[in-house]
């Protein structure tokens, strides 16, 4: 598997399309292992602002519904990231469903509520809204 660590912090948007295509299309190997190459992906994909191409950005969110964890910290940390940066609607509803109905511990309960008032401070799917728009 790539490291997508190792990638350079600024990427053209059709070559970070290519990443995310290989790496949703390979689906091969560990969920949290995924989960983090995803994070560092729509790390580069928010700093071209430029939203990803609307395939990608479904196939994104259905991966993450697909491989769901709510009881790992370490997933939903990793869910929570991909959507501030990417606006996934369905993966956001699913933390907002969570947040709200959650009888997780309290380290997981007290992440989502913190997040879903972080986004909901701004536009949840709008990456950049609370970037000044010139």
């Amino acid at each position: 598997m790539t490291d997508y660590e190792a990638l350079p912090d600024s990427m053209p948007p059709a070559e970070l399309a290519s990443h995310f295509d290989r790496l949703l299309s390979s689906d091969s190997g560990y969920t949290l292992t995924i989960a983090a190459a995803l994070v560092e992906l729509a790390d580069r994909q928010w700093h071209t602002y430029q939203p990803l191409v609307p395939a990608l950005h479904q196939r994104v969110d259905s991966w993450l519904l697909e491989h769901w964890n709510a009881n790992s910290l370490e997933f939903l940390d990793a869910a929570m990231s991909i959507v501030a940066q990417l606006g996934l609607p369905g993966t956001w509803e699913r933390i907002q469903l969570l947040a709200t109905t959650s009888s997780h511990d309290s380290e997981i309960a007290k992440e989502l509520h913190d997040f879903c008032v972080e986004m909901e401070a701004g536009e949840p799917m709008d990456p950049w809204s609370g970037m000044q728009r010139r």
